[in-house]
């Protein structure tokens, strides 16, 4: 189960991105010419509250991509480990790593959440600073759509979070046609991302959700398990609960409220439209 993937070469130093003895993932530092395990030691340590995604060695710093609550966070480290700052993303949503030169001052990342379609961004290493690069030509105001995270409580206690996409100004009378989505299932994410389907729904009135259910990673091996084999209930609960959620707090009602799944999805929707048809 553990992985062990080559960030870079400095020098005779070699250094590694890896989940050995650290679940969400640390950057562990050795020697080229003796590479054991016994021979390494922790660059950057694992984050007990976030996920470690990738690691990139551009113009002399690395940039930790974390996942932290189901977005992205970057944070950026010297050559020894020493932490240099935070690289502060446009938003709440995705960042796809840094693409550059380990001896170049300029590097590109992309980036993209419910309301940012994916832009490019040219990123200055040493000013800590970008500007857009490219950024495609969608013929909608995006500054009408608002998206939000919160949090609810699943049946055993669990924190769940959950994406709300909805168009500025709704009223949270019970009425808004409402289409939930989850997965729920083989460690996988379902992070911040740009759809014009989506907010074509927005558009006409309805609230569209992301429930982040246990059995994906967003919270790494831990919740993953949680919702597999023995405990894959937890992942129906997780869902039903965040279904009560939406219309506790008045975004929706029975009568509104849609579920939506596909392939383990699929599955999803399919048991709990039986466990709870209500």
């Amino acid at each position: 189960d553990n992985s062990f993937e080559v960030i870079d070469v400095i020098g005779n130093t070699l250094l590694i991105r890896t989940n050995y003895e650290a679940s969400n993932y640390c950057v562990i530092s050795t020697d080229i010419n003796k590479p054991e395990l016994s021979n390494s030691s922790i660059l950057i340590a694992e984050n007990p509250d976030a996920l470690l995604e990738g690691v990139q060695h551009v113009g002399g710093k690395l940039f930790a991509s974390y996942m932290k609550d189901v977005h992205s966070v970057v944070q950026i480290f010297d050559v020894k480990g020493e932490n240099q700052g935070e690289l502060k993303l446009p938003a709440v949503g995705t960042f796809s790593g840094l693409y550059g030169s380990a001896k170049d001052d300029i590097a590109y990342f992309s980036f993209t959440s419910f309301t940012f379609p994916s832009i490019i961004y040219r990123y200055e290493v040493s000013k800590n600073a970008y500007t857009e690069s490219y950024k495609p030509n969608i013929d909608i105001d995006l500054n009408q759509y608002e998206a939000k995270q919160v949090f609810y409580t699943s049946k055993d206690g669990t924190k769940v979070p959950m994406f709300l996409l909805y168009k500025k100004g709704i009223n949270l009378d019970g009425n808004n046609p409402t289409v939930l989505y989850g997965y729920g299932g083989f460690n996988s994410s379902m992070q911040p991302g740009f759809s014009v389907s989506r907010l074509v729904w927005v558009e006409n009135g309805g609230i569209y959700a992301i429930a982040n259910i246990r059995g994906g990673g967003e919270y790494g091996k831990a919740w993953h398990e949680a919702g597999t084999k023995m405990q894959k209930q937890n992942v129906f609960d997780d869902f039903i609960a965040a279904g009560e959620y939406l219309v506790n707090e008045k975004y929706t009602s029975p009568q509104r409220l849609a579920v939506q799944g596909g392939s383990n999805g699929g599955l999803l929707v399919g048991a709990v439209v039986n466990q709870r048809p209500d």
